[in-house]
């Protein structure tokens, strides 16, 4: 059995124009065309789709239900259209990115809600990973981007500094931490430092940022270090993007550590050198490396 899209589109026009001869206009046909194109899907389908007794035929139930499916089979036909129409236009099918976690998603996704908006066919992949994991992410799902903390020079890729990211020390209010002045590292040793680990570590490795508690508790990512920090288990880093509400609200307290509670550094965007990047790729490098508009 092959059904055709034009002759789902003579139900539908059927439907729309309320009649067989008002549908033979519509699709620019004779009302002759159009009845044979009926009853050649009748008889493919096996059902009787028109009620042909009186003047005015008339959808049956399992007319209309075929009818339903038609138009989800027309409109999934007009989604492979524009597909191919934008991959025309130089957009690429795939654009996978890998981001690490402790970096803020809000411009990731507002990039990417640009490239809807501009009606882009590409399919958008984002992937979470940390620390080393991050670098090891990219190279095993061959991505595109990549956005990670810290990364070393590589002859493959392209390097690109994105907006600085502000860390903060922080612990719930009831903490003891968060009832002392002045802290120093050694009081610390005394209480629970919670950790995201190294992703790409065959053993789980802690940040060069971790302060150095003998009472280490290793999470697999920041919003599960949020929750920890929200419930009271320990004290450690949390990026801006994730504290700063909180703090506000004196859910989370920032720690008056001697040394320093704050520490900042500058995330980097990489792309291979090898494969330039298609139109959706070149947009999004575009609007994460945009310098922020002032105000």
């Amino acid at each position: 059995m092959r059904i055709t899209l034009d002759a789902l589109e003579v139900l539908d026009a059927i439907d729309r124009e309320g009649g067989f001869s008002a549908a033979a206009r519509r699709l620019h046909r004779a009302q002759s065309a159009v009845s044979y194109a009926v009853r050649q899907l009748e008889e493919q389908l096996g059902l009787q789709l028109f009620d042909r007794d009186g003047w005015r035929a008339h959808f049956t139930p399992a007319g209309r239900l075929v009818l339903d499916e038609a138009r989800r089979a027309l409109a999934a036909a007009q989604r492979v259209e524009a597909i191919a129409a934008g991959l025309d236009q130089g957009w690429e099918p795939r654009l996978a990115v890998v981001v690490d976690a402790v970096l803020p998603l809000g411009p990731v996704f507002a990039a990417i809600a640009e490239l809807d908006a501009a009606g882009a066919p590409t399919r958008v992949e984002v992937v979470s990973a940390t620390l080393g994991g991050v670098p090891r992410r990219f190279d095993e799902i061959d991505a595109d981007l990549m956005l990670a903390k810290e990364l070393a020079p590589r002859a493959d890729l392209h390097l690109l500094p994105l907006a600085e990211v502000e860390m903060v020390l922080v612990a719930a209010p009831a903490h003891p931490l968060a009832q002392q002045g002045g802290i120093s590292r050694a009081s610390l040793d005394a209480h629970r430092e919670l950790l995201v680990y190294d992703s790409g570590a065959p053993m789980p490795a802690a940040s060069e940022h971790a302060l150095g508690s003998s009472r280490r508790f290793l999470l697999a990512d920041f919003g599960s270090k949020q929750q920890a920090l929200l419930a009271g288990l320990g004290y450690g880093w949390l990026p801006t993007s994730l504290c700063t509400g909180l703090l506000q609200q004196g859910a989370l307290v920032e720690l008056p550590l001697e040394h320093g509670s704050r520490f900042r550094f500058v995330p980097t965007l990489a792309h291979r050198r090898d494969r330039p990047l298609g139109r959706a790729g070149r947009a999004l490098l575009g609007l994460l490396t945009a310098e922020p508009s002032p105000g």
